[in-house]
């Protein structure tokens, strides 16, 4: 009798060598949701004329089957269909008939179908300007990759920073390094002892586009004629940031409308937020074909500080920002992006 270890790994790994008419080897460990499952793989070194696979699994569980003949240089495939997210060992034996007469192997192995870990961004702790963020993942770490891309679509750093299989749930902090350069995207990878890895990806990246201020009637949201060149002049700009930047990402609008503080806080927000949408609606007719989000601040962020029911025309405003994620509001509540319909 013969023995074969089969070894687990997150690749195929042949068995430790050995001299006969079958060499076994595994793919012990596949991620859920695809296709792949476990498999036992059957070489056939020399012609057989059956081989019989006898599997008991940790669990009670028994598998028996035969692949029949077996040309020299051939290989038969055996699936293994496990539950999701436990380790299986498995123990048997190979019984193999060919000229040579009949031998057994015994074999052993460890299988799973494994569970995609699940990663969460700290986002407190993200910083573009100290290249440092956190986040954890549901499976153990071995390590975590960082490749960070230019709004040129040129590579500026990557970093690698082990983690010796860090625990689940475990804070994994990460500083990077890279070149001089606007960062667009910044990939995360992190890796599990499997060697299986998730990512996730970061969008810092914005940029405002300069214009000219839309005067609207006082309380209205409507763009009266004598004001569209303005807008018309804006649509030339942000489809040239479109141009440049959608090669690398999918870019989208965020059109954020503000008022000066004369008047009702809430009756403020709602008018500003009106003027948004209506200089959205505006750049959808003229040509924007990128998403097109849009919120209203009122007064809650004031250009030029006044005390309140101050008539300043440079607080009644609007930003249109070129964006890949919702960008930074520094004001004093959180945005809600709406999207155009």
């Amino acid at each position: 009798m013969r023995t074969a270890i089969l070894a687990a790994a997150a690749l195929l790994v042949p068995a430790a060598a050995v001299a006969g008419s079958i060499e076994p080897e595994v793919l012990p460990k596949v991620l859920a949701g695809g296709k792949d499952r476990p498999t036992v793989v059957l070489h056939a070194v020399e012609d057989c004329a059956d081989v019989l696979v006898k599997l008991s699994r940790d669990d009670g569980k028994t598998i028996g089957t035969r692949t029949g003949p077996m040309a020299a240089g051939t290989s038969k495939k055996i699936p293994l269909d496990l539950p999701e997210g436990r380790e299986y060992k498995f123990t048997g034996t190979l019984e193999v008939k060919s000229d040579r007469g009949e031998e057994s192997i015994e074999v052993s192995f460890v299988a799973e179908v494994v569970v995609p870990a699940k990663l969460s961004l700290n986002e407190s702790k993200f910083s573009l300007e100290k290249r440092e963020l956190e986040l954890s993942s549901t499976r153990k770490t071995s390590k975590v990759d960082v490749e960070v891309t230019s709004d040129r679509g040129e590579e500026i750093g990557t970093t690698t920073v082990p983690f010796d299989g860090a625990a689940p749930g475990t804070p994994l902090k990460v500083q990077w390094r890279q070149d001089d350069g606007t960062v667009m995207r910044i990939k995360v990878k992190v890796w599990d002892t499997d060697n299986f890895f998730q990512s996730v990806e970061l969008f810092p990246w914005h940029i405002l586009i300069p214009h000219e201020e839309i005067n609207f009637p006082t309380g209205s949201f409507k763009i009266e004629a004598k004001e569209e060149p303005k807008l018309t002049s804006s649509v030339t700009l942000i489809q040239e940031a479109v141009e440049k930047y959608g090669r690398f990402a999918e870019i989208k609008l965020y059109v954020a409308g503000h008022t000066d503080s004369v008047g009702a806080s809430e009756t403020n927000r709602t008018l500003s937020l009106n003027r948004a949408r209506a200089i959205s609606e505006f750049f959808r007719r003229h040509g924007i074909r990128v998403p097109i989000l849009y919120d209203g601040f009122g007064e809650d962020a004031l250009r030029i500080p006044t005390p309140d029911e101050t008539d300043e025309v440079r607080n009644r405003r609007a930003e249109y920002i070129v964006a890949v994620e919702p960008p930074p509001v520094p004001y004093s509540r959180q945005a809600n992006w709406k999207p155009l319909r």
